[in-house]
């Protein structure tokens, strides 16, 4: 997490989180949390805004109050692919990963 708040990119990866325990909630809970995953990370100027293309950005806006359990799924998958092809490959060329690695040791 130091890395990405680093990386000015920590939205990422709490989004990803908060959508995996999303999909796991039942309807009622969804209900609940759905409004509040849009506000926080999703919508336009939201606080953790997270950095994904318009059209999915549009289709998560505007299907987010029916709290589908996969209403988030193809944001999640855009901001997973980013850290993957940019968060995850700056790690690993990081200070942080040789200091992981002598920890370890």
């Amino acid at each position: 997490m130091r890395f990405l708040a680093t990386e000015h990119s920590t939205e990422n990866l709490l989004f990803y989180m908060a959508v995996q325990e999303y999909e796991c909630l039942g309807e009622r809970q969804r209900k609940h949390r759905a409004p509040e995953i849009h506000n926080e990370f999703v919508k336009c100027g939201a606080p953790q805004e997270i950095n994904i293309d318009s059209g999915t950005r549009k289709r998560a806006c505007e299907n987010y109050s029916l709290a589908d359990r996969l209403v988030f799924t193809e944001a999640k998958e855009v901001v997973f692919n980013l850290m993957k092809r940019d968060s995850y490959k700056r790690f690993l060329q990081s200070p942080f990963i040789s200091d992981i690695k002598n920890s370890a040791l």
